[in-house]
């Protein structure tokens, strides 16, 4: 039977309903639409996302892409990316990507655009879906601690991007360099670049959109660089 949101609206079409049975996704928590700007407002593309409490359904116009539904434990990764444009030097919209991998290896994305700042209700904008891609990826980062944490300790070493960690410390072009020499992860224009410490030229770089799961990525880097008790 058609899923409704714990208030009581929102009835859904069959087709998703019967996803979110297959998948016991649970209560409806909100539906949000991929907008992009048009000349003077933001449009709808008819690409939807249901969000439940056990995961999502991502529903894009029809004959566009297979409906798929997920729910969070069959995640495996998330990268995100964001961009601010301006015209004449004045602020007009962020975009953003959002690639989400299940652990069976289909690929959904999302790109639209938003505004984001208090003016952005005049514009038509919507920017509730990559609100939801960046809890997304803290989700899923945040179940996925554990085991990464525990293959560091186990000697192994993670890839994010270009960069290369280790409980050792960061692989550059001459070895590996230890946490103790490493300066705080630096974020610019979407690109994040680690650094020796007292060199201007970053060892290592990568862009943020080819990072899985961005915020396990930064907390592993912070907590790896903390000095450690003797």
């Amino acid at each position: 039977m058609p899923q409704r949101s714990k208030d009581g609206e929102n009835e859904l079409p069959s087709d998703v309903a019967q996803a979110v049975e297959e998948k016991t996704l649970g209560s409806l928590v909100d539906t949000f639409p991929l907008q992009r700007r048009g000349l003077f407002t933001f449009k709808d593309t008819r690409h939807l996302v249901h969000r439940f409490e056990q995961g999502f359904v991502d529903d894009p116009a029809a004959g566009a892409a297979p409906l798929v539904a997920l729910r969070y434990d069959q995640i495996s990764w998330v990268r995100q990316a964001f961009v601010k444009h301006y015209v004449n030097h004045y602020y007009n919209r962020t975009t953003y990507s959002f690639g989400i991998r299940s652990t069976g290896g289909q690929v959904i994305q999302w790109k639209g655009s938003y505004f984001d700042s208090f003016q952005g209700s005049r514009f038509k904008s919507d920017g509730r879906l990559p609100e939801f891609g960046t809890e997304l990826a803290k989700i899923v980062s945040q179940a996925q601690l554990p085991a990464h944490l525990k293959a560091l300790a186990d000697g192994k070493a993670l890839t994010f991007g270009n960069v290369v960690i280790s409980q050792q410390g960061v692989r550059g072009p001459d070895g590996v360099v230890p946490w103790s020499q490493l300066e705080p992860l630096d974020v610019d224009r979407g690109v994040a670049m680690v650094r020796r410490t007292g060199h201007r030229k970053p060892m290592a770089s990568t862009y943020l959109a080819s990072i899985p799961n961005l915020p396990l990525f930064s907390t592993l880097y912070e907590n790896l660089r903390r000095p450690r008790p003797t």
